[in-house]
């Protein structure tokens, strides 16, 4: 009886906890901004339960320590009535407040704004209401928006720890600082709207260390009431600013526009990735002619949406100049398109461009990966030099080109020349049929390729931009240079077939190198020492026999790396020190030269000790060498010669140049003996090295670091349908069932 007496009584206790008890002045401000914002209120303000109504106040039921209910959330969306959010300091766990339609935050709530110790972000319609001057924003505040701003915004928005700051529109009262004093590297984000009263901060560049993305809305727009004319936005160079975007706002009628000159400004912000522009606004600087963006950085992506004062004011031809790999989007503008200078773009699209002309010639196809236009009044031919774009990377469906097109396009037909219809051509739709009279291949092509394989390049004319083959292919200019991708192998007479898209077939003969013995080594292999030929046109499936003038043939191991190494026999105890040797030997049927060397078992005692100065000097290397005869003896470092000093059979002295830090490979060759070992540059000065030559050798070491990034989620909070409330039903019923056992 007593068990269930305490069961009784818990399950009474949890239920009484479960119904959205809050702190009393939590509550009661909950209540007040329903009736003020909605006009809503409950028969019994007692036991009113504010959380989901009108999904304007969400809480999570038993938040606290204590067990009670608390806001995390408020939403007041727009309706027909209209309040000031004031201070909500009794909502100590707000995390996100939202305002919309005719709801305002008033000055209020800024002044007490600090004491939301984990507020994450607030969203705002329209922002009247005087923001006090020193209000400090909290330190968990990730976002803050403001949709239109009427009046002075404080320079904490600047310097707090927000990362998102979004000021959409702005009226004529609506003001920003002149100018930032402490360096902020939390914000990241930041839309400003642009007027004649707000101007954003002008060394913003400087103070907003970390901003990766602006947008400024800009309002040029005359007819409204109050506006005079003012200049555009001139600020300090932005450190690591990746995306820029120029909204400018007006009716797009030219009479009542203010038109700017294009910022020089934008030309040095050398972090610059992408700079968008929307709306009339720019014109080109009369003094320049021309826009320069050269300073960006590359693979510039350049966006322009109905802005065609900035092609319509150039004074040069080269009216547009931007950094290498850069791509040009210009969309809802009628302008020359020969006035772009193509010299460092990879990517071109213009729509809706009603401005009757031709194609331009393009100088750099092969490094243009699209070139797109659609829907424009652009008619002519279409250049011959469009003929070495990729494959589909020319797109002109819909425009006004008319005449023949070009023999590339009639090579393929109609049916496979969908980047190019519908327009007005000269009898050439979908349905035309191949007629390819101007195939050619150019027979003169070099025929030797190396044992390790290589590329056959064929030159011709209408080769097309896909083809069928047994190797491999990949084109180096379209329909005009092909190279065949010819894999290892020995011999002469080898031949391929090749089906062009013209249905042209063709045979292509080519011949592999005969071997070439260069030099010897000895290499070491799992501890062991080899002798090892250096060269080309080895075999690189086959061992490779090899004529010795000490024993007939000896069977070299299968080539790598241009080296082939004999482990059949021990080779190295049957050679004699300073003694001469012969050999030779037969690849695919074609003999090498004959090679003659002096055997020499080099070795070097001092390599991790050897330090070469990078202003360059002499240095002794100590060892083997087995010849006092320095004609006989060359050392290179990564192929760059040095002076031999002298040499002894247990040393050699040289002279070497200067070179930048870094490692780097030291070569000894003695009469045909080669060795090579590693050395390491130093800016050190060492006792043995002393200036000595003007020869650099420069050698680049990268450096790769990864890094990883671990991503938080947010809490997850309840609504009141979602929660783990039990309702009163289920209590009753668990009473019931404990009662009748």
């Amino acid at each position: 009886m007593m068990i269930k007496v305490i069961l009784i009584l818990f399950f009474t206790i949890q239920y009484i906890k479960s119904q959205s008890t809050f702190q009393p002045n939590e509550k009661a401000l909950a209540l007040q901004i329903l009736s003020d914002c909605y006009g809503y209120t409950f028969s019994d303000p007692a036991t009113a339960n504010p959380c989901g109504v009108l999904n304007a106040i969400f809480c999570k039921a038993g938040g606290n320590p204590d067990g009670t209910t608390y806001i995390f959330d408020v939403r007041l969306l727009e309706n027909n009535y209209s309040c000031t959010v004031g201070d909500l300091s009794n909502f100590p766990n707000l995390k996100s407040l939202s305002v919309y339609g005719n709801h305002s935050l008033g000055t209020a709530f800024f002044e007490n704004i600090n004491n939301l110790t984990v507020l994450n972000d607030v969203t705002t319609n329209i922002q009247s209401d005087f923001i006090p001057l020193a209000t400090k924003l909290p330190s968990t505040l990730i976002t803050f928006s403001i949709n239109k701003l009427l009046t002075f915004l404080p320079i904490g928005f600047f310097e707090s720890n927000i990362q998102n700051l979004y000021v959409y529109n702005s009226g004529i009262t609506g003001i920003y600082p002149s100018s930032l004093k402490t360096i902020n590297k939390q914000l990241t984000e930041m839309v400003l709207s642009v007027n004649v009263n707000a101007n954003p901060p002008f060394n913003m560049g400087t103070y907003l260390s970390n901003l990766y993305e602006l947008i400024l809305n800009v309002n040029n727009e005359r007819s409204i009431t109050g506006y005079s004319n003012y200049s555009f936005p001139i600020f300090e160079s932005f450190r690591i600013l990746k995306h820029l975007t120029i909204n400018f706002q007006n009716y797009q009628d030219k009479n009542s526009i203010q038109l700017f000159s294009f910022p020089s400004t934008f030309n040095h912000i050398q972090s610059l990735s992408k700079l968008n522009i929307n709306g009339i606004g720019f014109t080109v600087d009369p003094l320049l002619g021309y826009i320069d963006l050269r300073n960006n950085s590359e693979t510039f992506d350049l966006i322009i949406n109905r802005t065609c004062d900035l092609f319509s004011s150039c004074t040069t031809n080269d009216c547009l100049k931007l950094p290498k790999t850069s791509s040009l989007t210009v969309s809802d503008c009628s302008f020359n398109i020969s006035n772009v200078n193509y010299l460092n773009i990879t990517s071109f699209k213009s729509t809706s461009n009603q401005l009757s002309q031709t194609l331009p010639e393009i100088n750099n196809p092969s490094e243009i990966n699209s070139f797109t236009i659609s829907n424009t009044a652009i008619s002519g031919i279409i250049p011959e030099s469009y003929c070495k774009l990729g494959k589909l990377i020319f797109q002109a469906q819909n425009n006004k080109l008319n005449g023949s097109v070009p023999s590339c396009y009639q090579c393929q037909g109609g049916a496979l020349s969908s980047s190019i219809l519908p327009n007005n051509f000269d009898n050439f739709i979908s349905t035309t049929p191949k007629n390819c009279p101007g195939f050619f291949v150019d027979d003169s092509y070099d025929r030797t390729i190396d044992t390790i394989g290589g590329t056959l390049v064929v030159n011709g004319n209408d080769l097309g931009w896909t083809i069928t083959s047994t190797i491999g292919y990949r084109y180096s200019i379209p329909n005009y240079q092909i190279g065949f991708i010819i894999p290892s192998g020995v011999g002469k007479n080898n031949q391929f077939n090749v089906t062009f898209t013209s249905d042209d077939t063709h045979t292509f003969n080519y011949d592999y190198i005969p071997p070439t013995i260069i030099s010897y080594s000895i290499v070491e292999i799992s501890g062991s020492k080899y002798f090892a030929i250096n060269g080309n046109g080895f075999d690189y499936k086959n061992p490779n026999p090899v004529l010795f003038n000490i024993g007939g043939s000896i069977d070299f191991g299968v080539a790598s790396n241009g080296r082939i190494v004999c482990t059949s026999i021990d080779l190295l105890s049957q050679l004699v020190q300073g003694t001469k040797y012969q050999l030779s030997m037969q690849v695919g049927g074609q003999d090498s030269n004959k090679f003659t060397f002096g055997y020499y078992n080099l070795s070097v005692s001092n390599s991790s000790s050897l330090v070469f100065n990078s202003n360059g000097g002499s240095i002794t290397i100590e060892g083997s060498f087995g010849t006092t005869n320095s004609s006989l003896v060359t050392v290179e470092i990564n192929g760059i010669k040095c002076k031999i000093q002298s040499i002894s059979n247990t040393a050699l002295n040289i002279s070497y140049p200067s070179s930048i830090s870094g490692n780097f490979i030291l070569s000894i060759n003695v009469d045909g003996s080669q060795l090579t070992i590693p050395i390491k540059y130093s800016d050190v000065n060492t006792s043995d090295s002393e200036t000595s030559s003007s020869t650099t050798t420069t050698s680049t070491i990268t450096s790769t670091t990864t890094t990883a990034t671990t991503t938080t989620g947010a809490d997850n909070e309840l609504n009141p349908s979602c929660s783990s409330m039990l309702s009163f039903p289920f209590y009753l019923l668990t009473l019931v069932l404990f009662i009748s056992f």
